[in-house]
């Protein structure tokens, strides 16, 4: 027995699955997620910049320390 292709894709079913879709909600949905991306994207940027600006201010820190003159090991006692 061979089937066709259309008789495997049961595309009544995908016809009423398909008018189940709500457009208004699909869209809202969409729209959601765009903004949810766009404020996901800035706390990573704000975290890593804070981070960036945490760790120039620890290397400004260290770059400004007097300088100790480093003593030579006296070998002779």
């Amino acid at each position: 027995m061979t089937t066709t292709l259309l008789e495997r894709m049961h595309g009544e079913e995908i016809s009423r699955e398909a008018r189940q879709v709500r457009f208004s909600v699909t869209i809202l949905t969409l729209i959601t997620a765009i903004f949810f991306a766009i404020g996901w994207v800035a706390g990573r940027l704000w975290l890593g910049s804070v981070y960036c600006g945490f760790a120039v201010r620890q290397g400004w820190r260290e770059g400004t320390k007097p300088r100790v003159p480093r003593q030579e090991p006296n070998l002779y006692g």
